[in-house]
């Protein structure tokens, strides 16, 4: 079965690629634009890989009320982010449980790749003898 994926993004243009590509590929997919209805769903539903915006996310950590590390453990990340200086920061705050990408995409499947990359990543962590060669 297919990852099932919380949108929690605004911009049209992510929410259609969201709509359609991913769901075309059969993911399960939940839109939330607010952050707070996001966050809500998200401790609801723990989906396997959150795409949401750099505002969002900034909102949530904000709260100070949640955790991402502990709320969400089995999640895995993908901040989308207008300004260049967001993909440093983010991609420092989040580590390895985080991949970012710079708005406006090139490309519907630059977000497609990316949750198949986010895939792949969680699932060699979860199993790391998976992807070591049998030579």
């Amino acid at each position: 079965m297919k990852s099932r994926i919380l949108v929690a993004d605004s911009d049209s243009q992510v929410l259609s690629i969201a709509l359609g590509p991913l769901r075309e590929e059969g993911y399960q997919v939940i839109v939330e634009c607010g952050a707070k209805d996001a966050l809500s769903t998200a401790r609801q539903w723990l989906p396997d890989v959150i795409i949401i915006s750099s505002a969002c996310l900034h909102a949530w950590s904000a709260s100070h009320a949640c955790d991402l590390q502990t709320m969400l453990p089995a999640s895995m990340f993908i901040v989308t982010a207008s300004a260049p200086e967001d993909l440093q920061y983010w991609s420092q705050r989040m580590g390895d449980r985080c991949d970012v990408l710079l708005k406006p995409l090139v490309h519907s499947f630059e977000l497609l790749a990316a949750v198949e990359a986010t895939e792949l990543a969680h699932a060699a962590d979860n199993n790391p003898g998976l992807y070591q060669s049998q030579f």
